[in-house]
């Protein structure tokens, strides 16, 4: 039978590689920990606003960095804060900075065109779009998916939304499991 001696050398060389397998485990679970702290935000669907796309309950992803480097764009799902409160509204992008949005007759006209978009065939009340509004330079048109039980921008309540306050874009739902995945 053969015996095996170690060396304090192979020993010490033993011992630096499950110090520095246990130190890549750490930073990678830090760096996890801080992209979903801050790059990442959780939230909880409530209401109807966004039927059909999101429903109460669902609980989806934001993407709270996206912004930093890019421009939101109309269609965006977009979620923002009113005020210093913690509460999250979700929306949809529909009007652009510099653009001029204005609902008649239940449709959406951007710059004087109309919005085609199958989700806002009919849209009432038009609220304080029924007069044309023009979007400042940081200001962007919001409207639930579901206009006829959504508080959006057609309410003096919420108006426009200025860049600001977007938190993040929503861009997954983890929840309900059988609804899981990217979101349109």
């Amino acid at each position: 039978m053969q015996k095996f001696k170690f060396s304090s050398q192979q020993g010490s060389s033993y011992l630096r590689r499950i110090v520095k397998w246990i130190v890549d485990i750490m930073v990678v679970a830090i760096l996890a920990v801080f992209v979903v702290k801050n790059i990442t935000i959780s939230a909880v669907m409530e209401g109807n606003s966004m039927a059909p796309v999101l429903l109460t309950e669902d609980s989806i992803l934001i993407n709270g960095i996206k912004y930093l480097f890019l421009e939101p764009q109309r269609h965006d799902i977009i979620a923002f804060k009113q005020d210093e409160s913690s509460k999250i509204y979700i929306k949809r992008i529909v009007g652009l900075p510099g653009e001029t949005v204005q609902i008649l007759n239940n449709n959406l006209y951007i710059n004087g065109e109309l919005l085609e978009f199958d989700l806002y065939k009919t849209i009432s009340p038009a609220g304080i779009a029924a007069q044309k509004i023009t979007l400042g330079i940081d200001e962007y048109f919001v409207l639930g998916d579901n206009p006829k039980g959504s508080e959006d921008s057609r309410f003096e309540s919420v108006g426009n939304i200025k860049k600001r306050k977007i938190v993040g874009e929503v861009w997954f739902r983890t929840a309900p499991f059988d609804k899981l995945g990217f979101i349109d």
